[in-house]
């Protein structure tokens, strides 16, 4: 059993030294934190466009007073 953990421990670190594992560990970590990320990206994007549009359709009011005694 012991000559199992000790090629299974150098199997395992070889495996990890790898290029491509490096490569698509992080990709995959980017690409699972956009999908976190992209709800309050949108929310932000979408804040900012109201804001513009609010600044935009800002509208005056005037009030008639009758000051009739």
């Amino acid at each position: 059993m012991k000559q199992f953990f000790i090629i299974f421990k150098h199997e395992l670190s070889q495996y990890f030294k790898n290029k491509m594992f490096v490569i698509t560990t992080l990709i995959l970590i980017l690409a699972v934190s956009g999908f976190l990320f992209a709800p309050r990206i949108g929310e932000i994007i979408n804040k900012s466009k109201s804001a513009e549009t609010s600044e935009e359709k800002k509208s005056e009011v005037l009030v008639k007073s009758d000051n009739t005694n």
